[in-house]
């Protein structure tokens, strides 16, 4: 048998196992949505870290030991998949899951930020856009507002986390 006709024989293989994936894809999906309405007649919320682990867990317990990282990312893909049709159940929506692709800019790009220049938002710029034009602003707004003018292509927008510790552990003694 030659390349082409053994590679022929494995293609028609990952068909047949691709569509017996659908088939459970769809039934899976099913379930989600159903579980999606129980949650929202008791007022549950949509994700349950725990349950989400006990199932990548129980996954990666049935792959081989070289494909446990491959069982844990396809589950967690699954789980995400399943948590959306929870949510369409939930919220319902026309919106697709996905925005349309954007046309690729041919126009030198431009990328608006908020602070000062040389501040963090600017350094986060120059490392995602090291080409970029740049458009500084006073307010987190004016960047959003810049991006929705067309102004700018893209907008840095800081996310400020105030988690901090100003009570000290106390000792244990």
């Amino acid at each position: 048998m030659t390349g082409k006709e053994q590679l022929e024989v494995l293609r028609k293989q990952i068909n047949e196992i691709d569509g017996k994936l659908i088939a459970l894809f769809q039934e899976r999906m099913f379930i989600a949505k159903e579980t999606g309405e129980i949650k929202g007649m008791n007022n549950l919320a949509i994700t349950d870290e725990a349950r989400e682990q006990q199932v990548v867990n129980q996954a990666v317990a049935l792959a081989g030991d070289d494909l446990k990282g491959e069982a844990s990312m396809f589950m967690r893909s699954v789980i995400a998949i399943s948590k959306e049709q929870q949510r369409k159940s939930l919220f319902p929506t026309d919106a697709p899951l996905l925005p349309p692709p954007r046309k690729p800019i041919r126009d030198q790009v431009v990328c608006a930020y908020r602070g000062i220049p040389g501040g963090w938002s600017e350094e986060a710029l120059i490392k995602l856009f090291p080409e970029a034009g740049r458009l500084q602003t006073d307010l987190n707004e004016d960047v959003f507002l810049a991006v929705k003018d067309k102004r700018a292509h893209y907008g840095i927008a800081a996310i400020e986390n105030t988690k901090s510790s100003s009570k000290s552990p106390s000792p244990s003694g």
